[in-house]
């Protein structure tokens, strides 16, 4: 075999490898998507009772686009999360590209007992769409008390005091990260806490 036949050999390797790459992705993301509308008539079919609301965020210092940011969160959070509120019997409001001002709302009306932040932040703070949110920003709106869960999908330290004492008074029912963590992590994270 000469040399170029060897090279266009590899190519066509190269090539075949590829292609079966894109085939399998667009598979993934052909059945995320069914899994989005799946998930989303279940949740529509839960009755009222506990119910959760989730802030996700359009920022990120990288990507100047906070659509694509919000969208991409969207797209891969959606199911994992919905999905594990949904088997605990929880209805869940989905906010999107959430903002200060619609945050505070929304935790300010006491149907809501579980509370889900995606995105940027600390555990004493998030990162809505149009800047920080601090705990001490929290306590000052004498939030209702809650007795459900408060999750946090963002990078987390031990430092005091952590945004859920100002949503709820169980810190038992908080569920954080304690250091940095990368997408995948935080999207690995999601789908097994459906599990416990």
């Amino acid at each position: 075999m000469t040399l170029t036949e060897r090279i266009n050999s590899m190519i066509d390797r190269s090539y075949d490898i590829s292609i079966k790459a894109i085939k399998v992705f667009s598979l993934g993301l052909s059945l995320n998507l069914f899994a989005i509308v799946g998930t989303s008539l279940v949740n529509k079919q839960i009755g009222p009772g506990q119910e959760t609301v989730v802030f996700t965020s359009g920022y990120d210092p990288k990507i100047k686009s906070k659509m694509i940011v919000a969208g991409l969160v969207d797209f891969f959070m959606y199911v994992p999360v919905t999905l594990h509120q949904n088997l605990d019997g929880n209805r869940v409001t989905w906010n999107s590209m959430s903002d200060r001002e619609l945050i505070y709302q929304e935790l300010q009306n006491p149907k809501y007992q579980n509370v889900v932040f995606i995105g940027h932040g600390s555990n004493r703070s998030y990162m809505a769409t149009d800047g920080g949110i601090d705990v001490s920003d929290l306590y000052e709106l004498n939030l209702p008390s809650r007795n459900g869960d408060v999750f946090q999908h963002t990078c987390g330290e031990d430092r005091l005091p952590m945004l859920a004492s100002a949503i709820s008074s169980d810190n038992s029912k908080y569920h954080r990260f304690k250091k940095k963590i990368s997408p995948i992590e935080n999207y690995v994270a999601a789908w097994t806490r459906i599990f416990y």
